[in-house]
């Protein structure tokens, strides 16, 4: 299922709250499915976006395998808090932001691949990434 930035966010926030209500088995569940859809995200863009980004400009490609091994690092360090139970709701809105920045700039980047190479980076709807993306058109 596609998540949009503002439902990834909301699964975020939903997240939170199981932790602040100390609830660790829902928790657990909720963070083992968002960390999984977060990580295709990642091989998502690397597949389809990252070979024409790296074709248009070799910097921003390697600035954008930088980030996914920053959200990567970050997705281990908070699945490792979340197992040994020191994992706080401040933690988790922090990394929501690296999210956010990383989403906005995920826009920026196909909006330039657009504009530069005259090829549209968004996918088809069966390719659609979880977040990040433009909507499908009406």
């Amino acid at each position: 299922m596609a998540v949009g930035p503002e439902r990834a966010i909301h699964e975020l926030e939903e997240f939170v709250v199981k932790l602040e209500l100390d609830d660790l088995g829902a928790a657990l569940v909720a963070w083992r499915d968002f960390e999984s859809q977060v990580r295709q995200q990642l091989a998502f863009e690397e597949r389809l976006l990252l070979p024409t980004l790296v074709e248009a400009d070799a910097d921003e490609g390697r600035r954008l395998l930088a980030e996914h091994d920053d959200i990567r690092a970050g997705l281990a360090r908070l699945s490792n808090s979340l197992r040994t139970r020191l994992l706080r709701a401040e933690h988790v809105r922090s990394f929501c932001k690296t999210l956010e920045r990383h989403a906005s700039q995920h826009r920026a980047r196909c909006a330039w691949i657009e504009s530069h190479t005259r090829q549209d980076p968004q996918p088809t709807d069966r390719q659609r990434p979880l977040f990040g993306a433009a909507p499908p058109p009406s």
